[in-house]
């Protein structure tokens, strides 16, 4: 959980997100306690396996945007296309059959991952609208 309160921390600092997670309380970023709040909100009202799942599918997103930003910057950093490009492959490939097969056995880890991955697309959409430039 440090290191989660910390990300948001940093990428405060960068200004993607909102300069208040910059706030510290007892010496500690902000970010932390958002994290520990919903943490222990998502904890308390779902199972384990639907858990599993929302953080199964949110790293394998996270995993195949970085290889797709990797691809896209190739040219930049000199590096081979084709590693990365793989990369973002096998990572999509692994989450639809990683949906697929819950989608049979876990539909509520399913729709909390689509829940969860919604809400941030949505919640960065209204940030970058309403920011003050």
């Amino acid at each position: 959980m440090l290191g989660a309160g910390r990300v948001n921390y940093e990428i405060a600092q960068d200004d993607e997100l909102d300069h208040h997670f910059l706030a510290k309380l007892w010496n500690q970023p902000i970010g932390l306690l958002v994290t520990a709040i919903a943490t222990l909100i998502l904890v308390n009202i779902l199972d384990l396996e639907s858990i599993s799942t929302a953080g199964s599918v949110g790293f394998l997103l996270i995993f195949g945007i970085v290889n797709f930003v990797g691809y896209k910057l190739s040219k930049n950093t000199g590096s081979n296309k084709v590693i990365p490009l793989v990369g973002f492959v096998l990572c999509m490939v692994a989450t639809i059959i990683l949906i697929n097969q819950q989608y049979e056995t876990n539909l509520l880890g399913v729709l909390i991952s689509i829940s969860i991955i919604g809400f941030c697309f949505i919640a960065e959409w209204i940030y970058k609208k309403t920011e003050k430039k």
